[in-house]
């Protein structure tokens, strides 16, 4: 069961755990990512901060959805935040940066990781185009899930694999 702490302020909420991550999950993640230099690890981690700060919200109560943020970030000019255009753009991107950096995908669905070899060795024998586009997705869901053709064939064979079981 999922429980969720409420804020002191009257109708404030966290973000639900269940719905995805706020952006003090965000800095989390990246204050206890062992992979970044500590000098990106701070500007993410500064940019996050400046961003909440213009937004006069609490990080815990901002979604770390990108376009959530996209279109807040949108309707706030950089001289509204007392910052330069060079350093507001920079906010925005290093807080969109560190927001992938935490494995927030940038649109549901979508993947920017590279296809498994065999599906990209089958995506290969398509000698059509408009073929690779149209098996595109189902690829990159079996990539993702860990699924390789031969498995996805028998699955589809033996009626284990179902639409409904794809959308889970």
């Amino acid at each position: 069961m999922l429980t969720v702490e409420l804020s002191s302020s009257p109708g404030c909420e966290p973000v639900n755990r269940a719905f995805g991550m706020s952006l003090a999950d965000v800095m989390e993640k990246i204050e206890n990512d062992q992979t970044l230099e500590p000098t990106p690890k701070k500007k993410m981690l500064s940019a996050i901060r400046t961003a909440c700060r213009v937004f006069r919200a609490n990080a815990k109560f901002v979604p770390a959805e990108p376009r959530n943020l996209s279109r807040r970030f949108k309707d706030i000019s950089h001289a509204s935040t007392g910052l330069g255009q060079g350093s507001w753009n920079n906010v925005r991107s290093l807080t969109l940066t560190g927001i992938r950096q935490a494995g927030v995908r940038a649109m549901p669905g979508s993947t920017r990781e590279p296809l498994a070899f065999p599906w990209e060795a089958l995506r290969a024998r398509l000698s059509q185009k408009h073929h690779q586009y149209a098996l595109s997705r189902l690829m990159s869901y079996c990539t993702t899930h860990g699924i390789a053709p031969d498995a996805w064939i028998k699955g589809c064979s033996t009626g284990t694999w179902t639409l409904s079981k794809m959308r889970a």
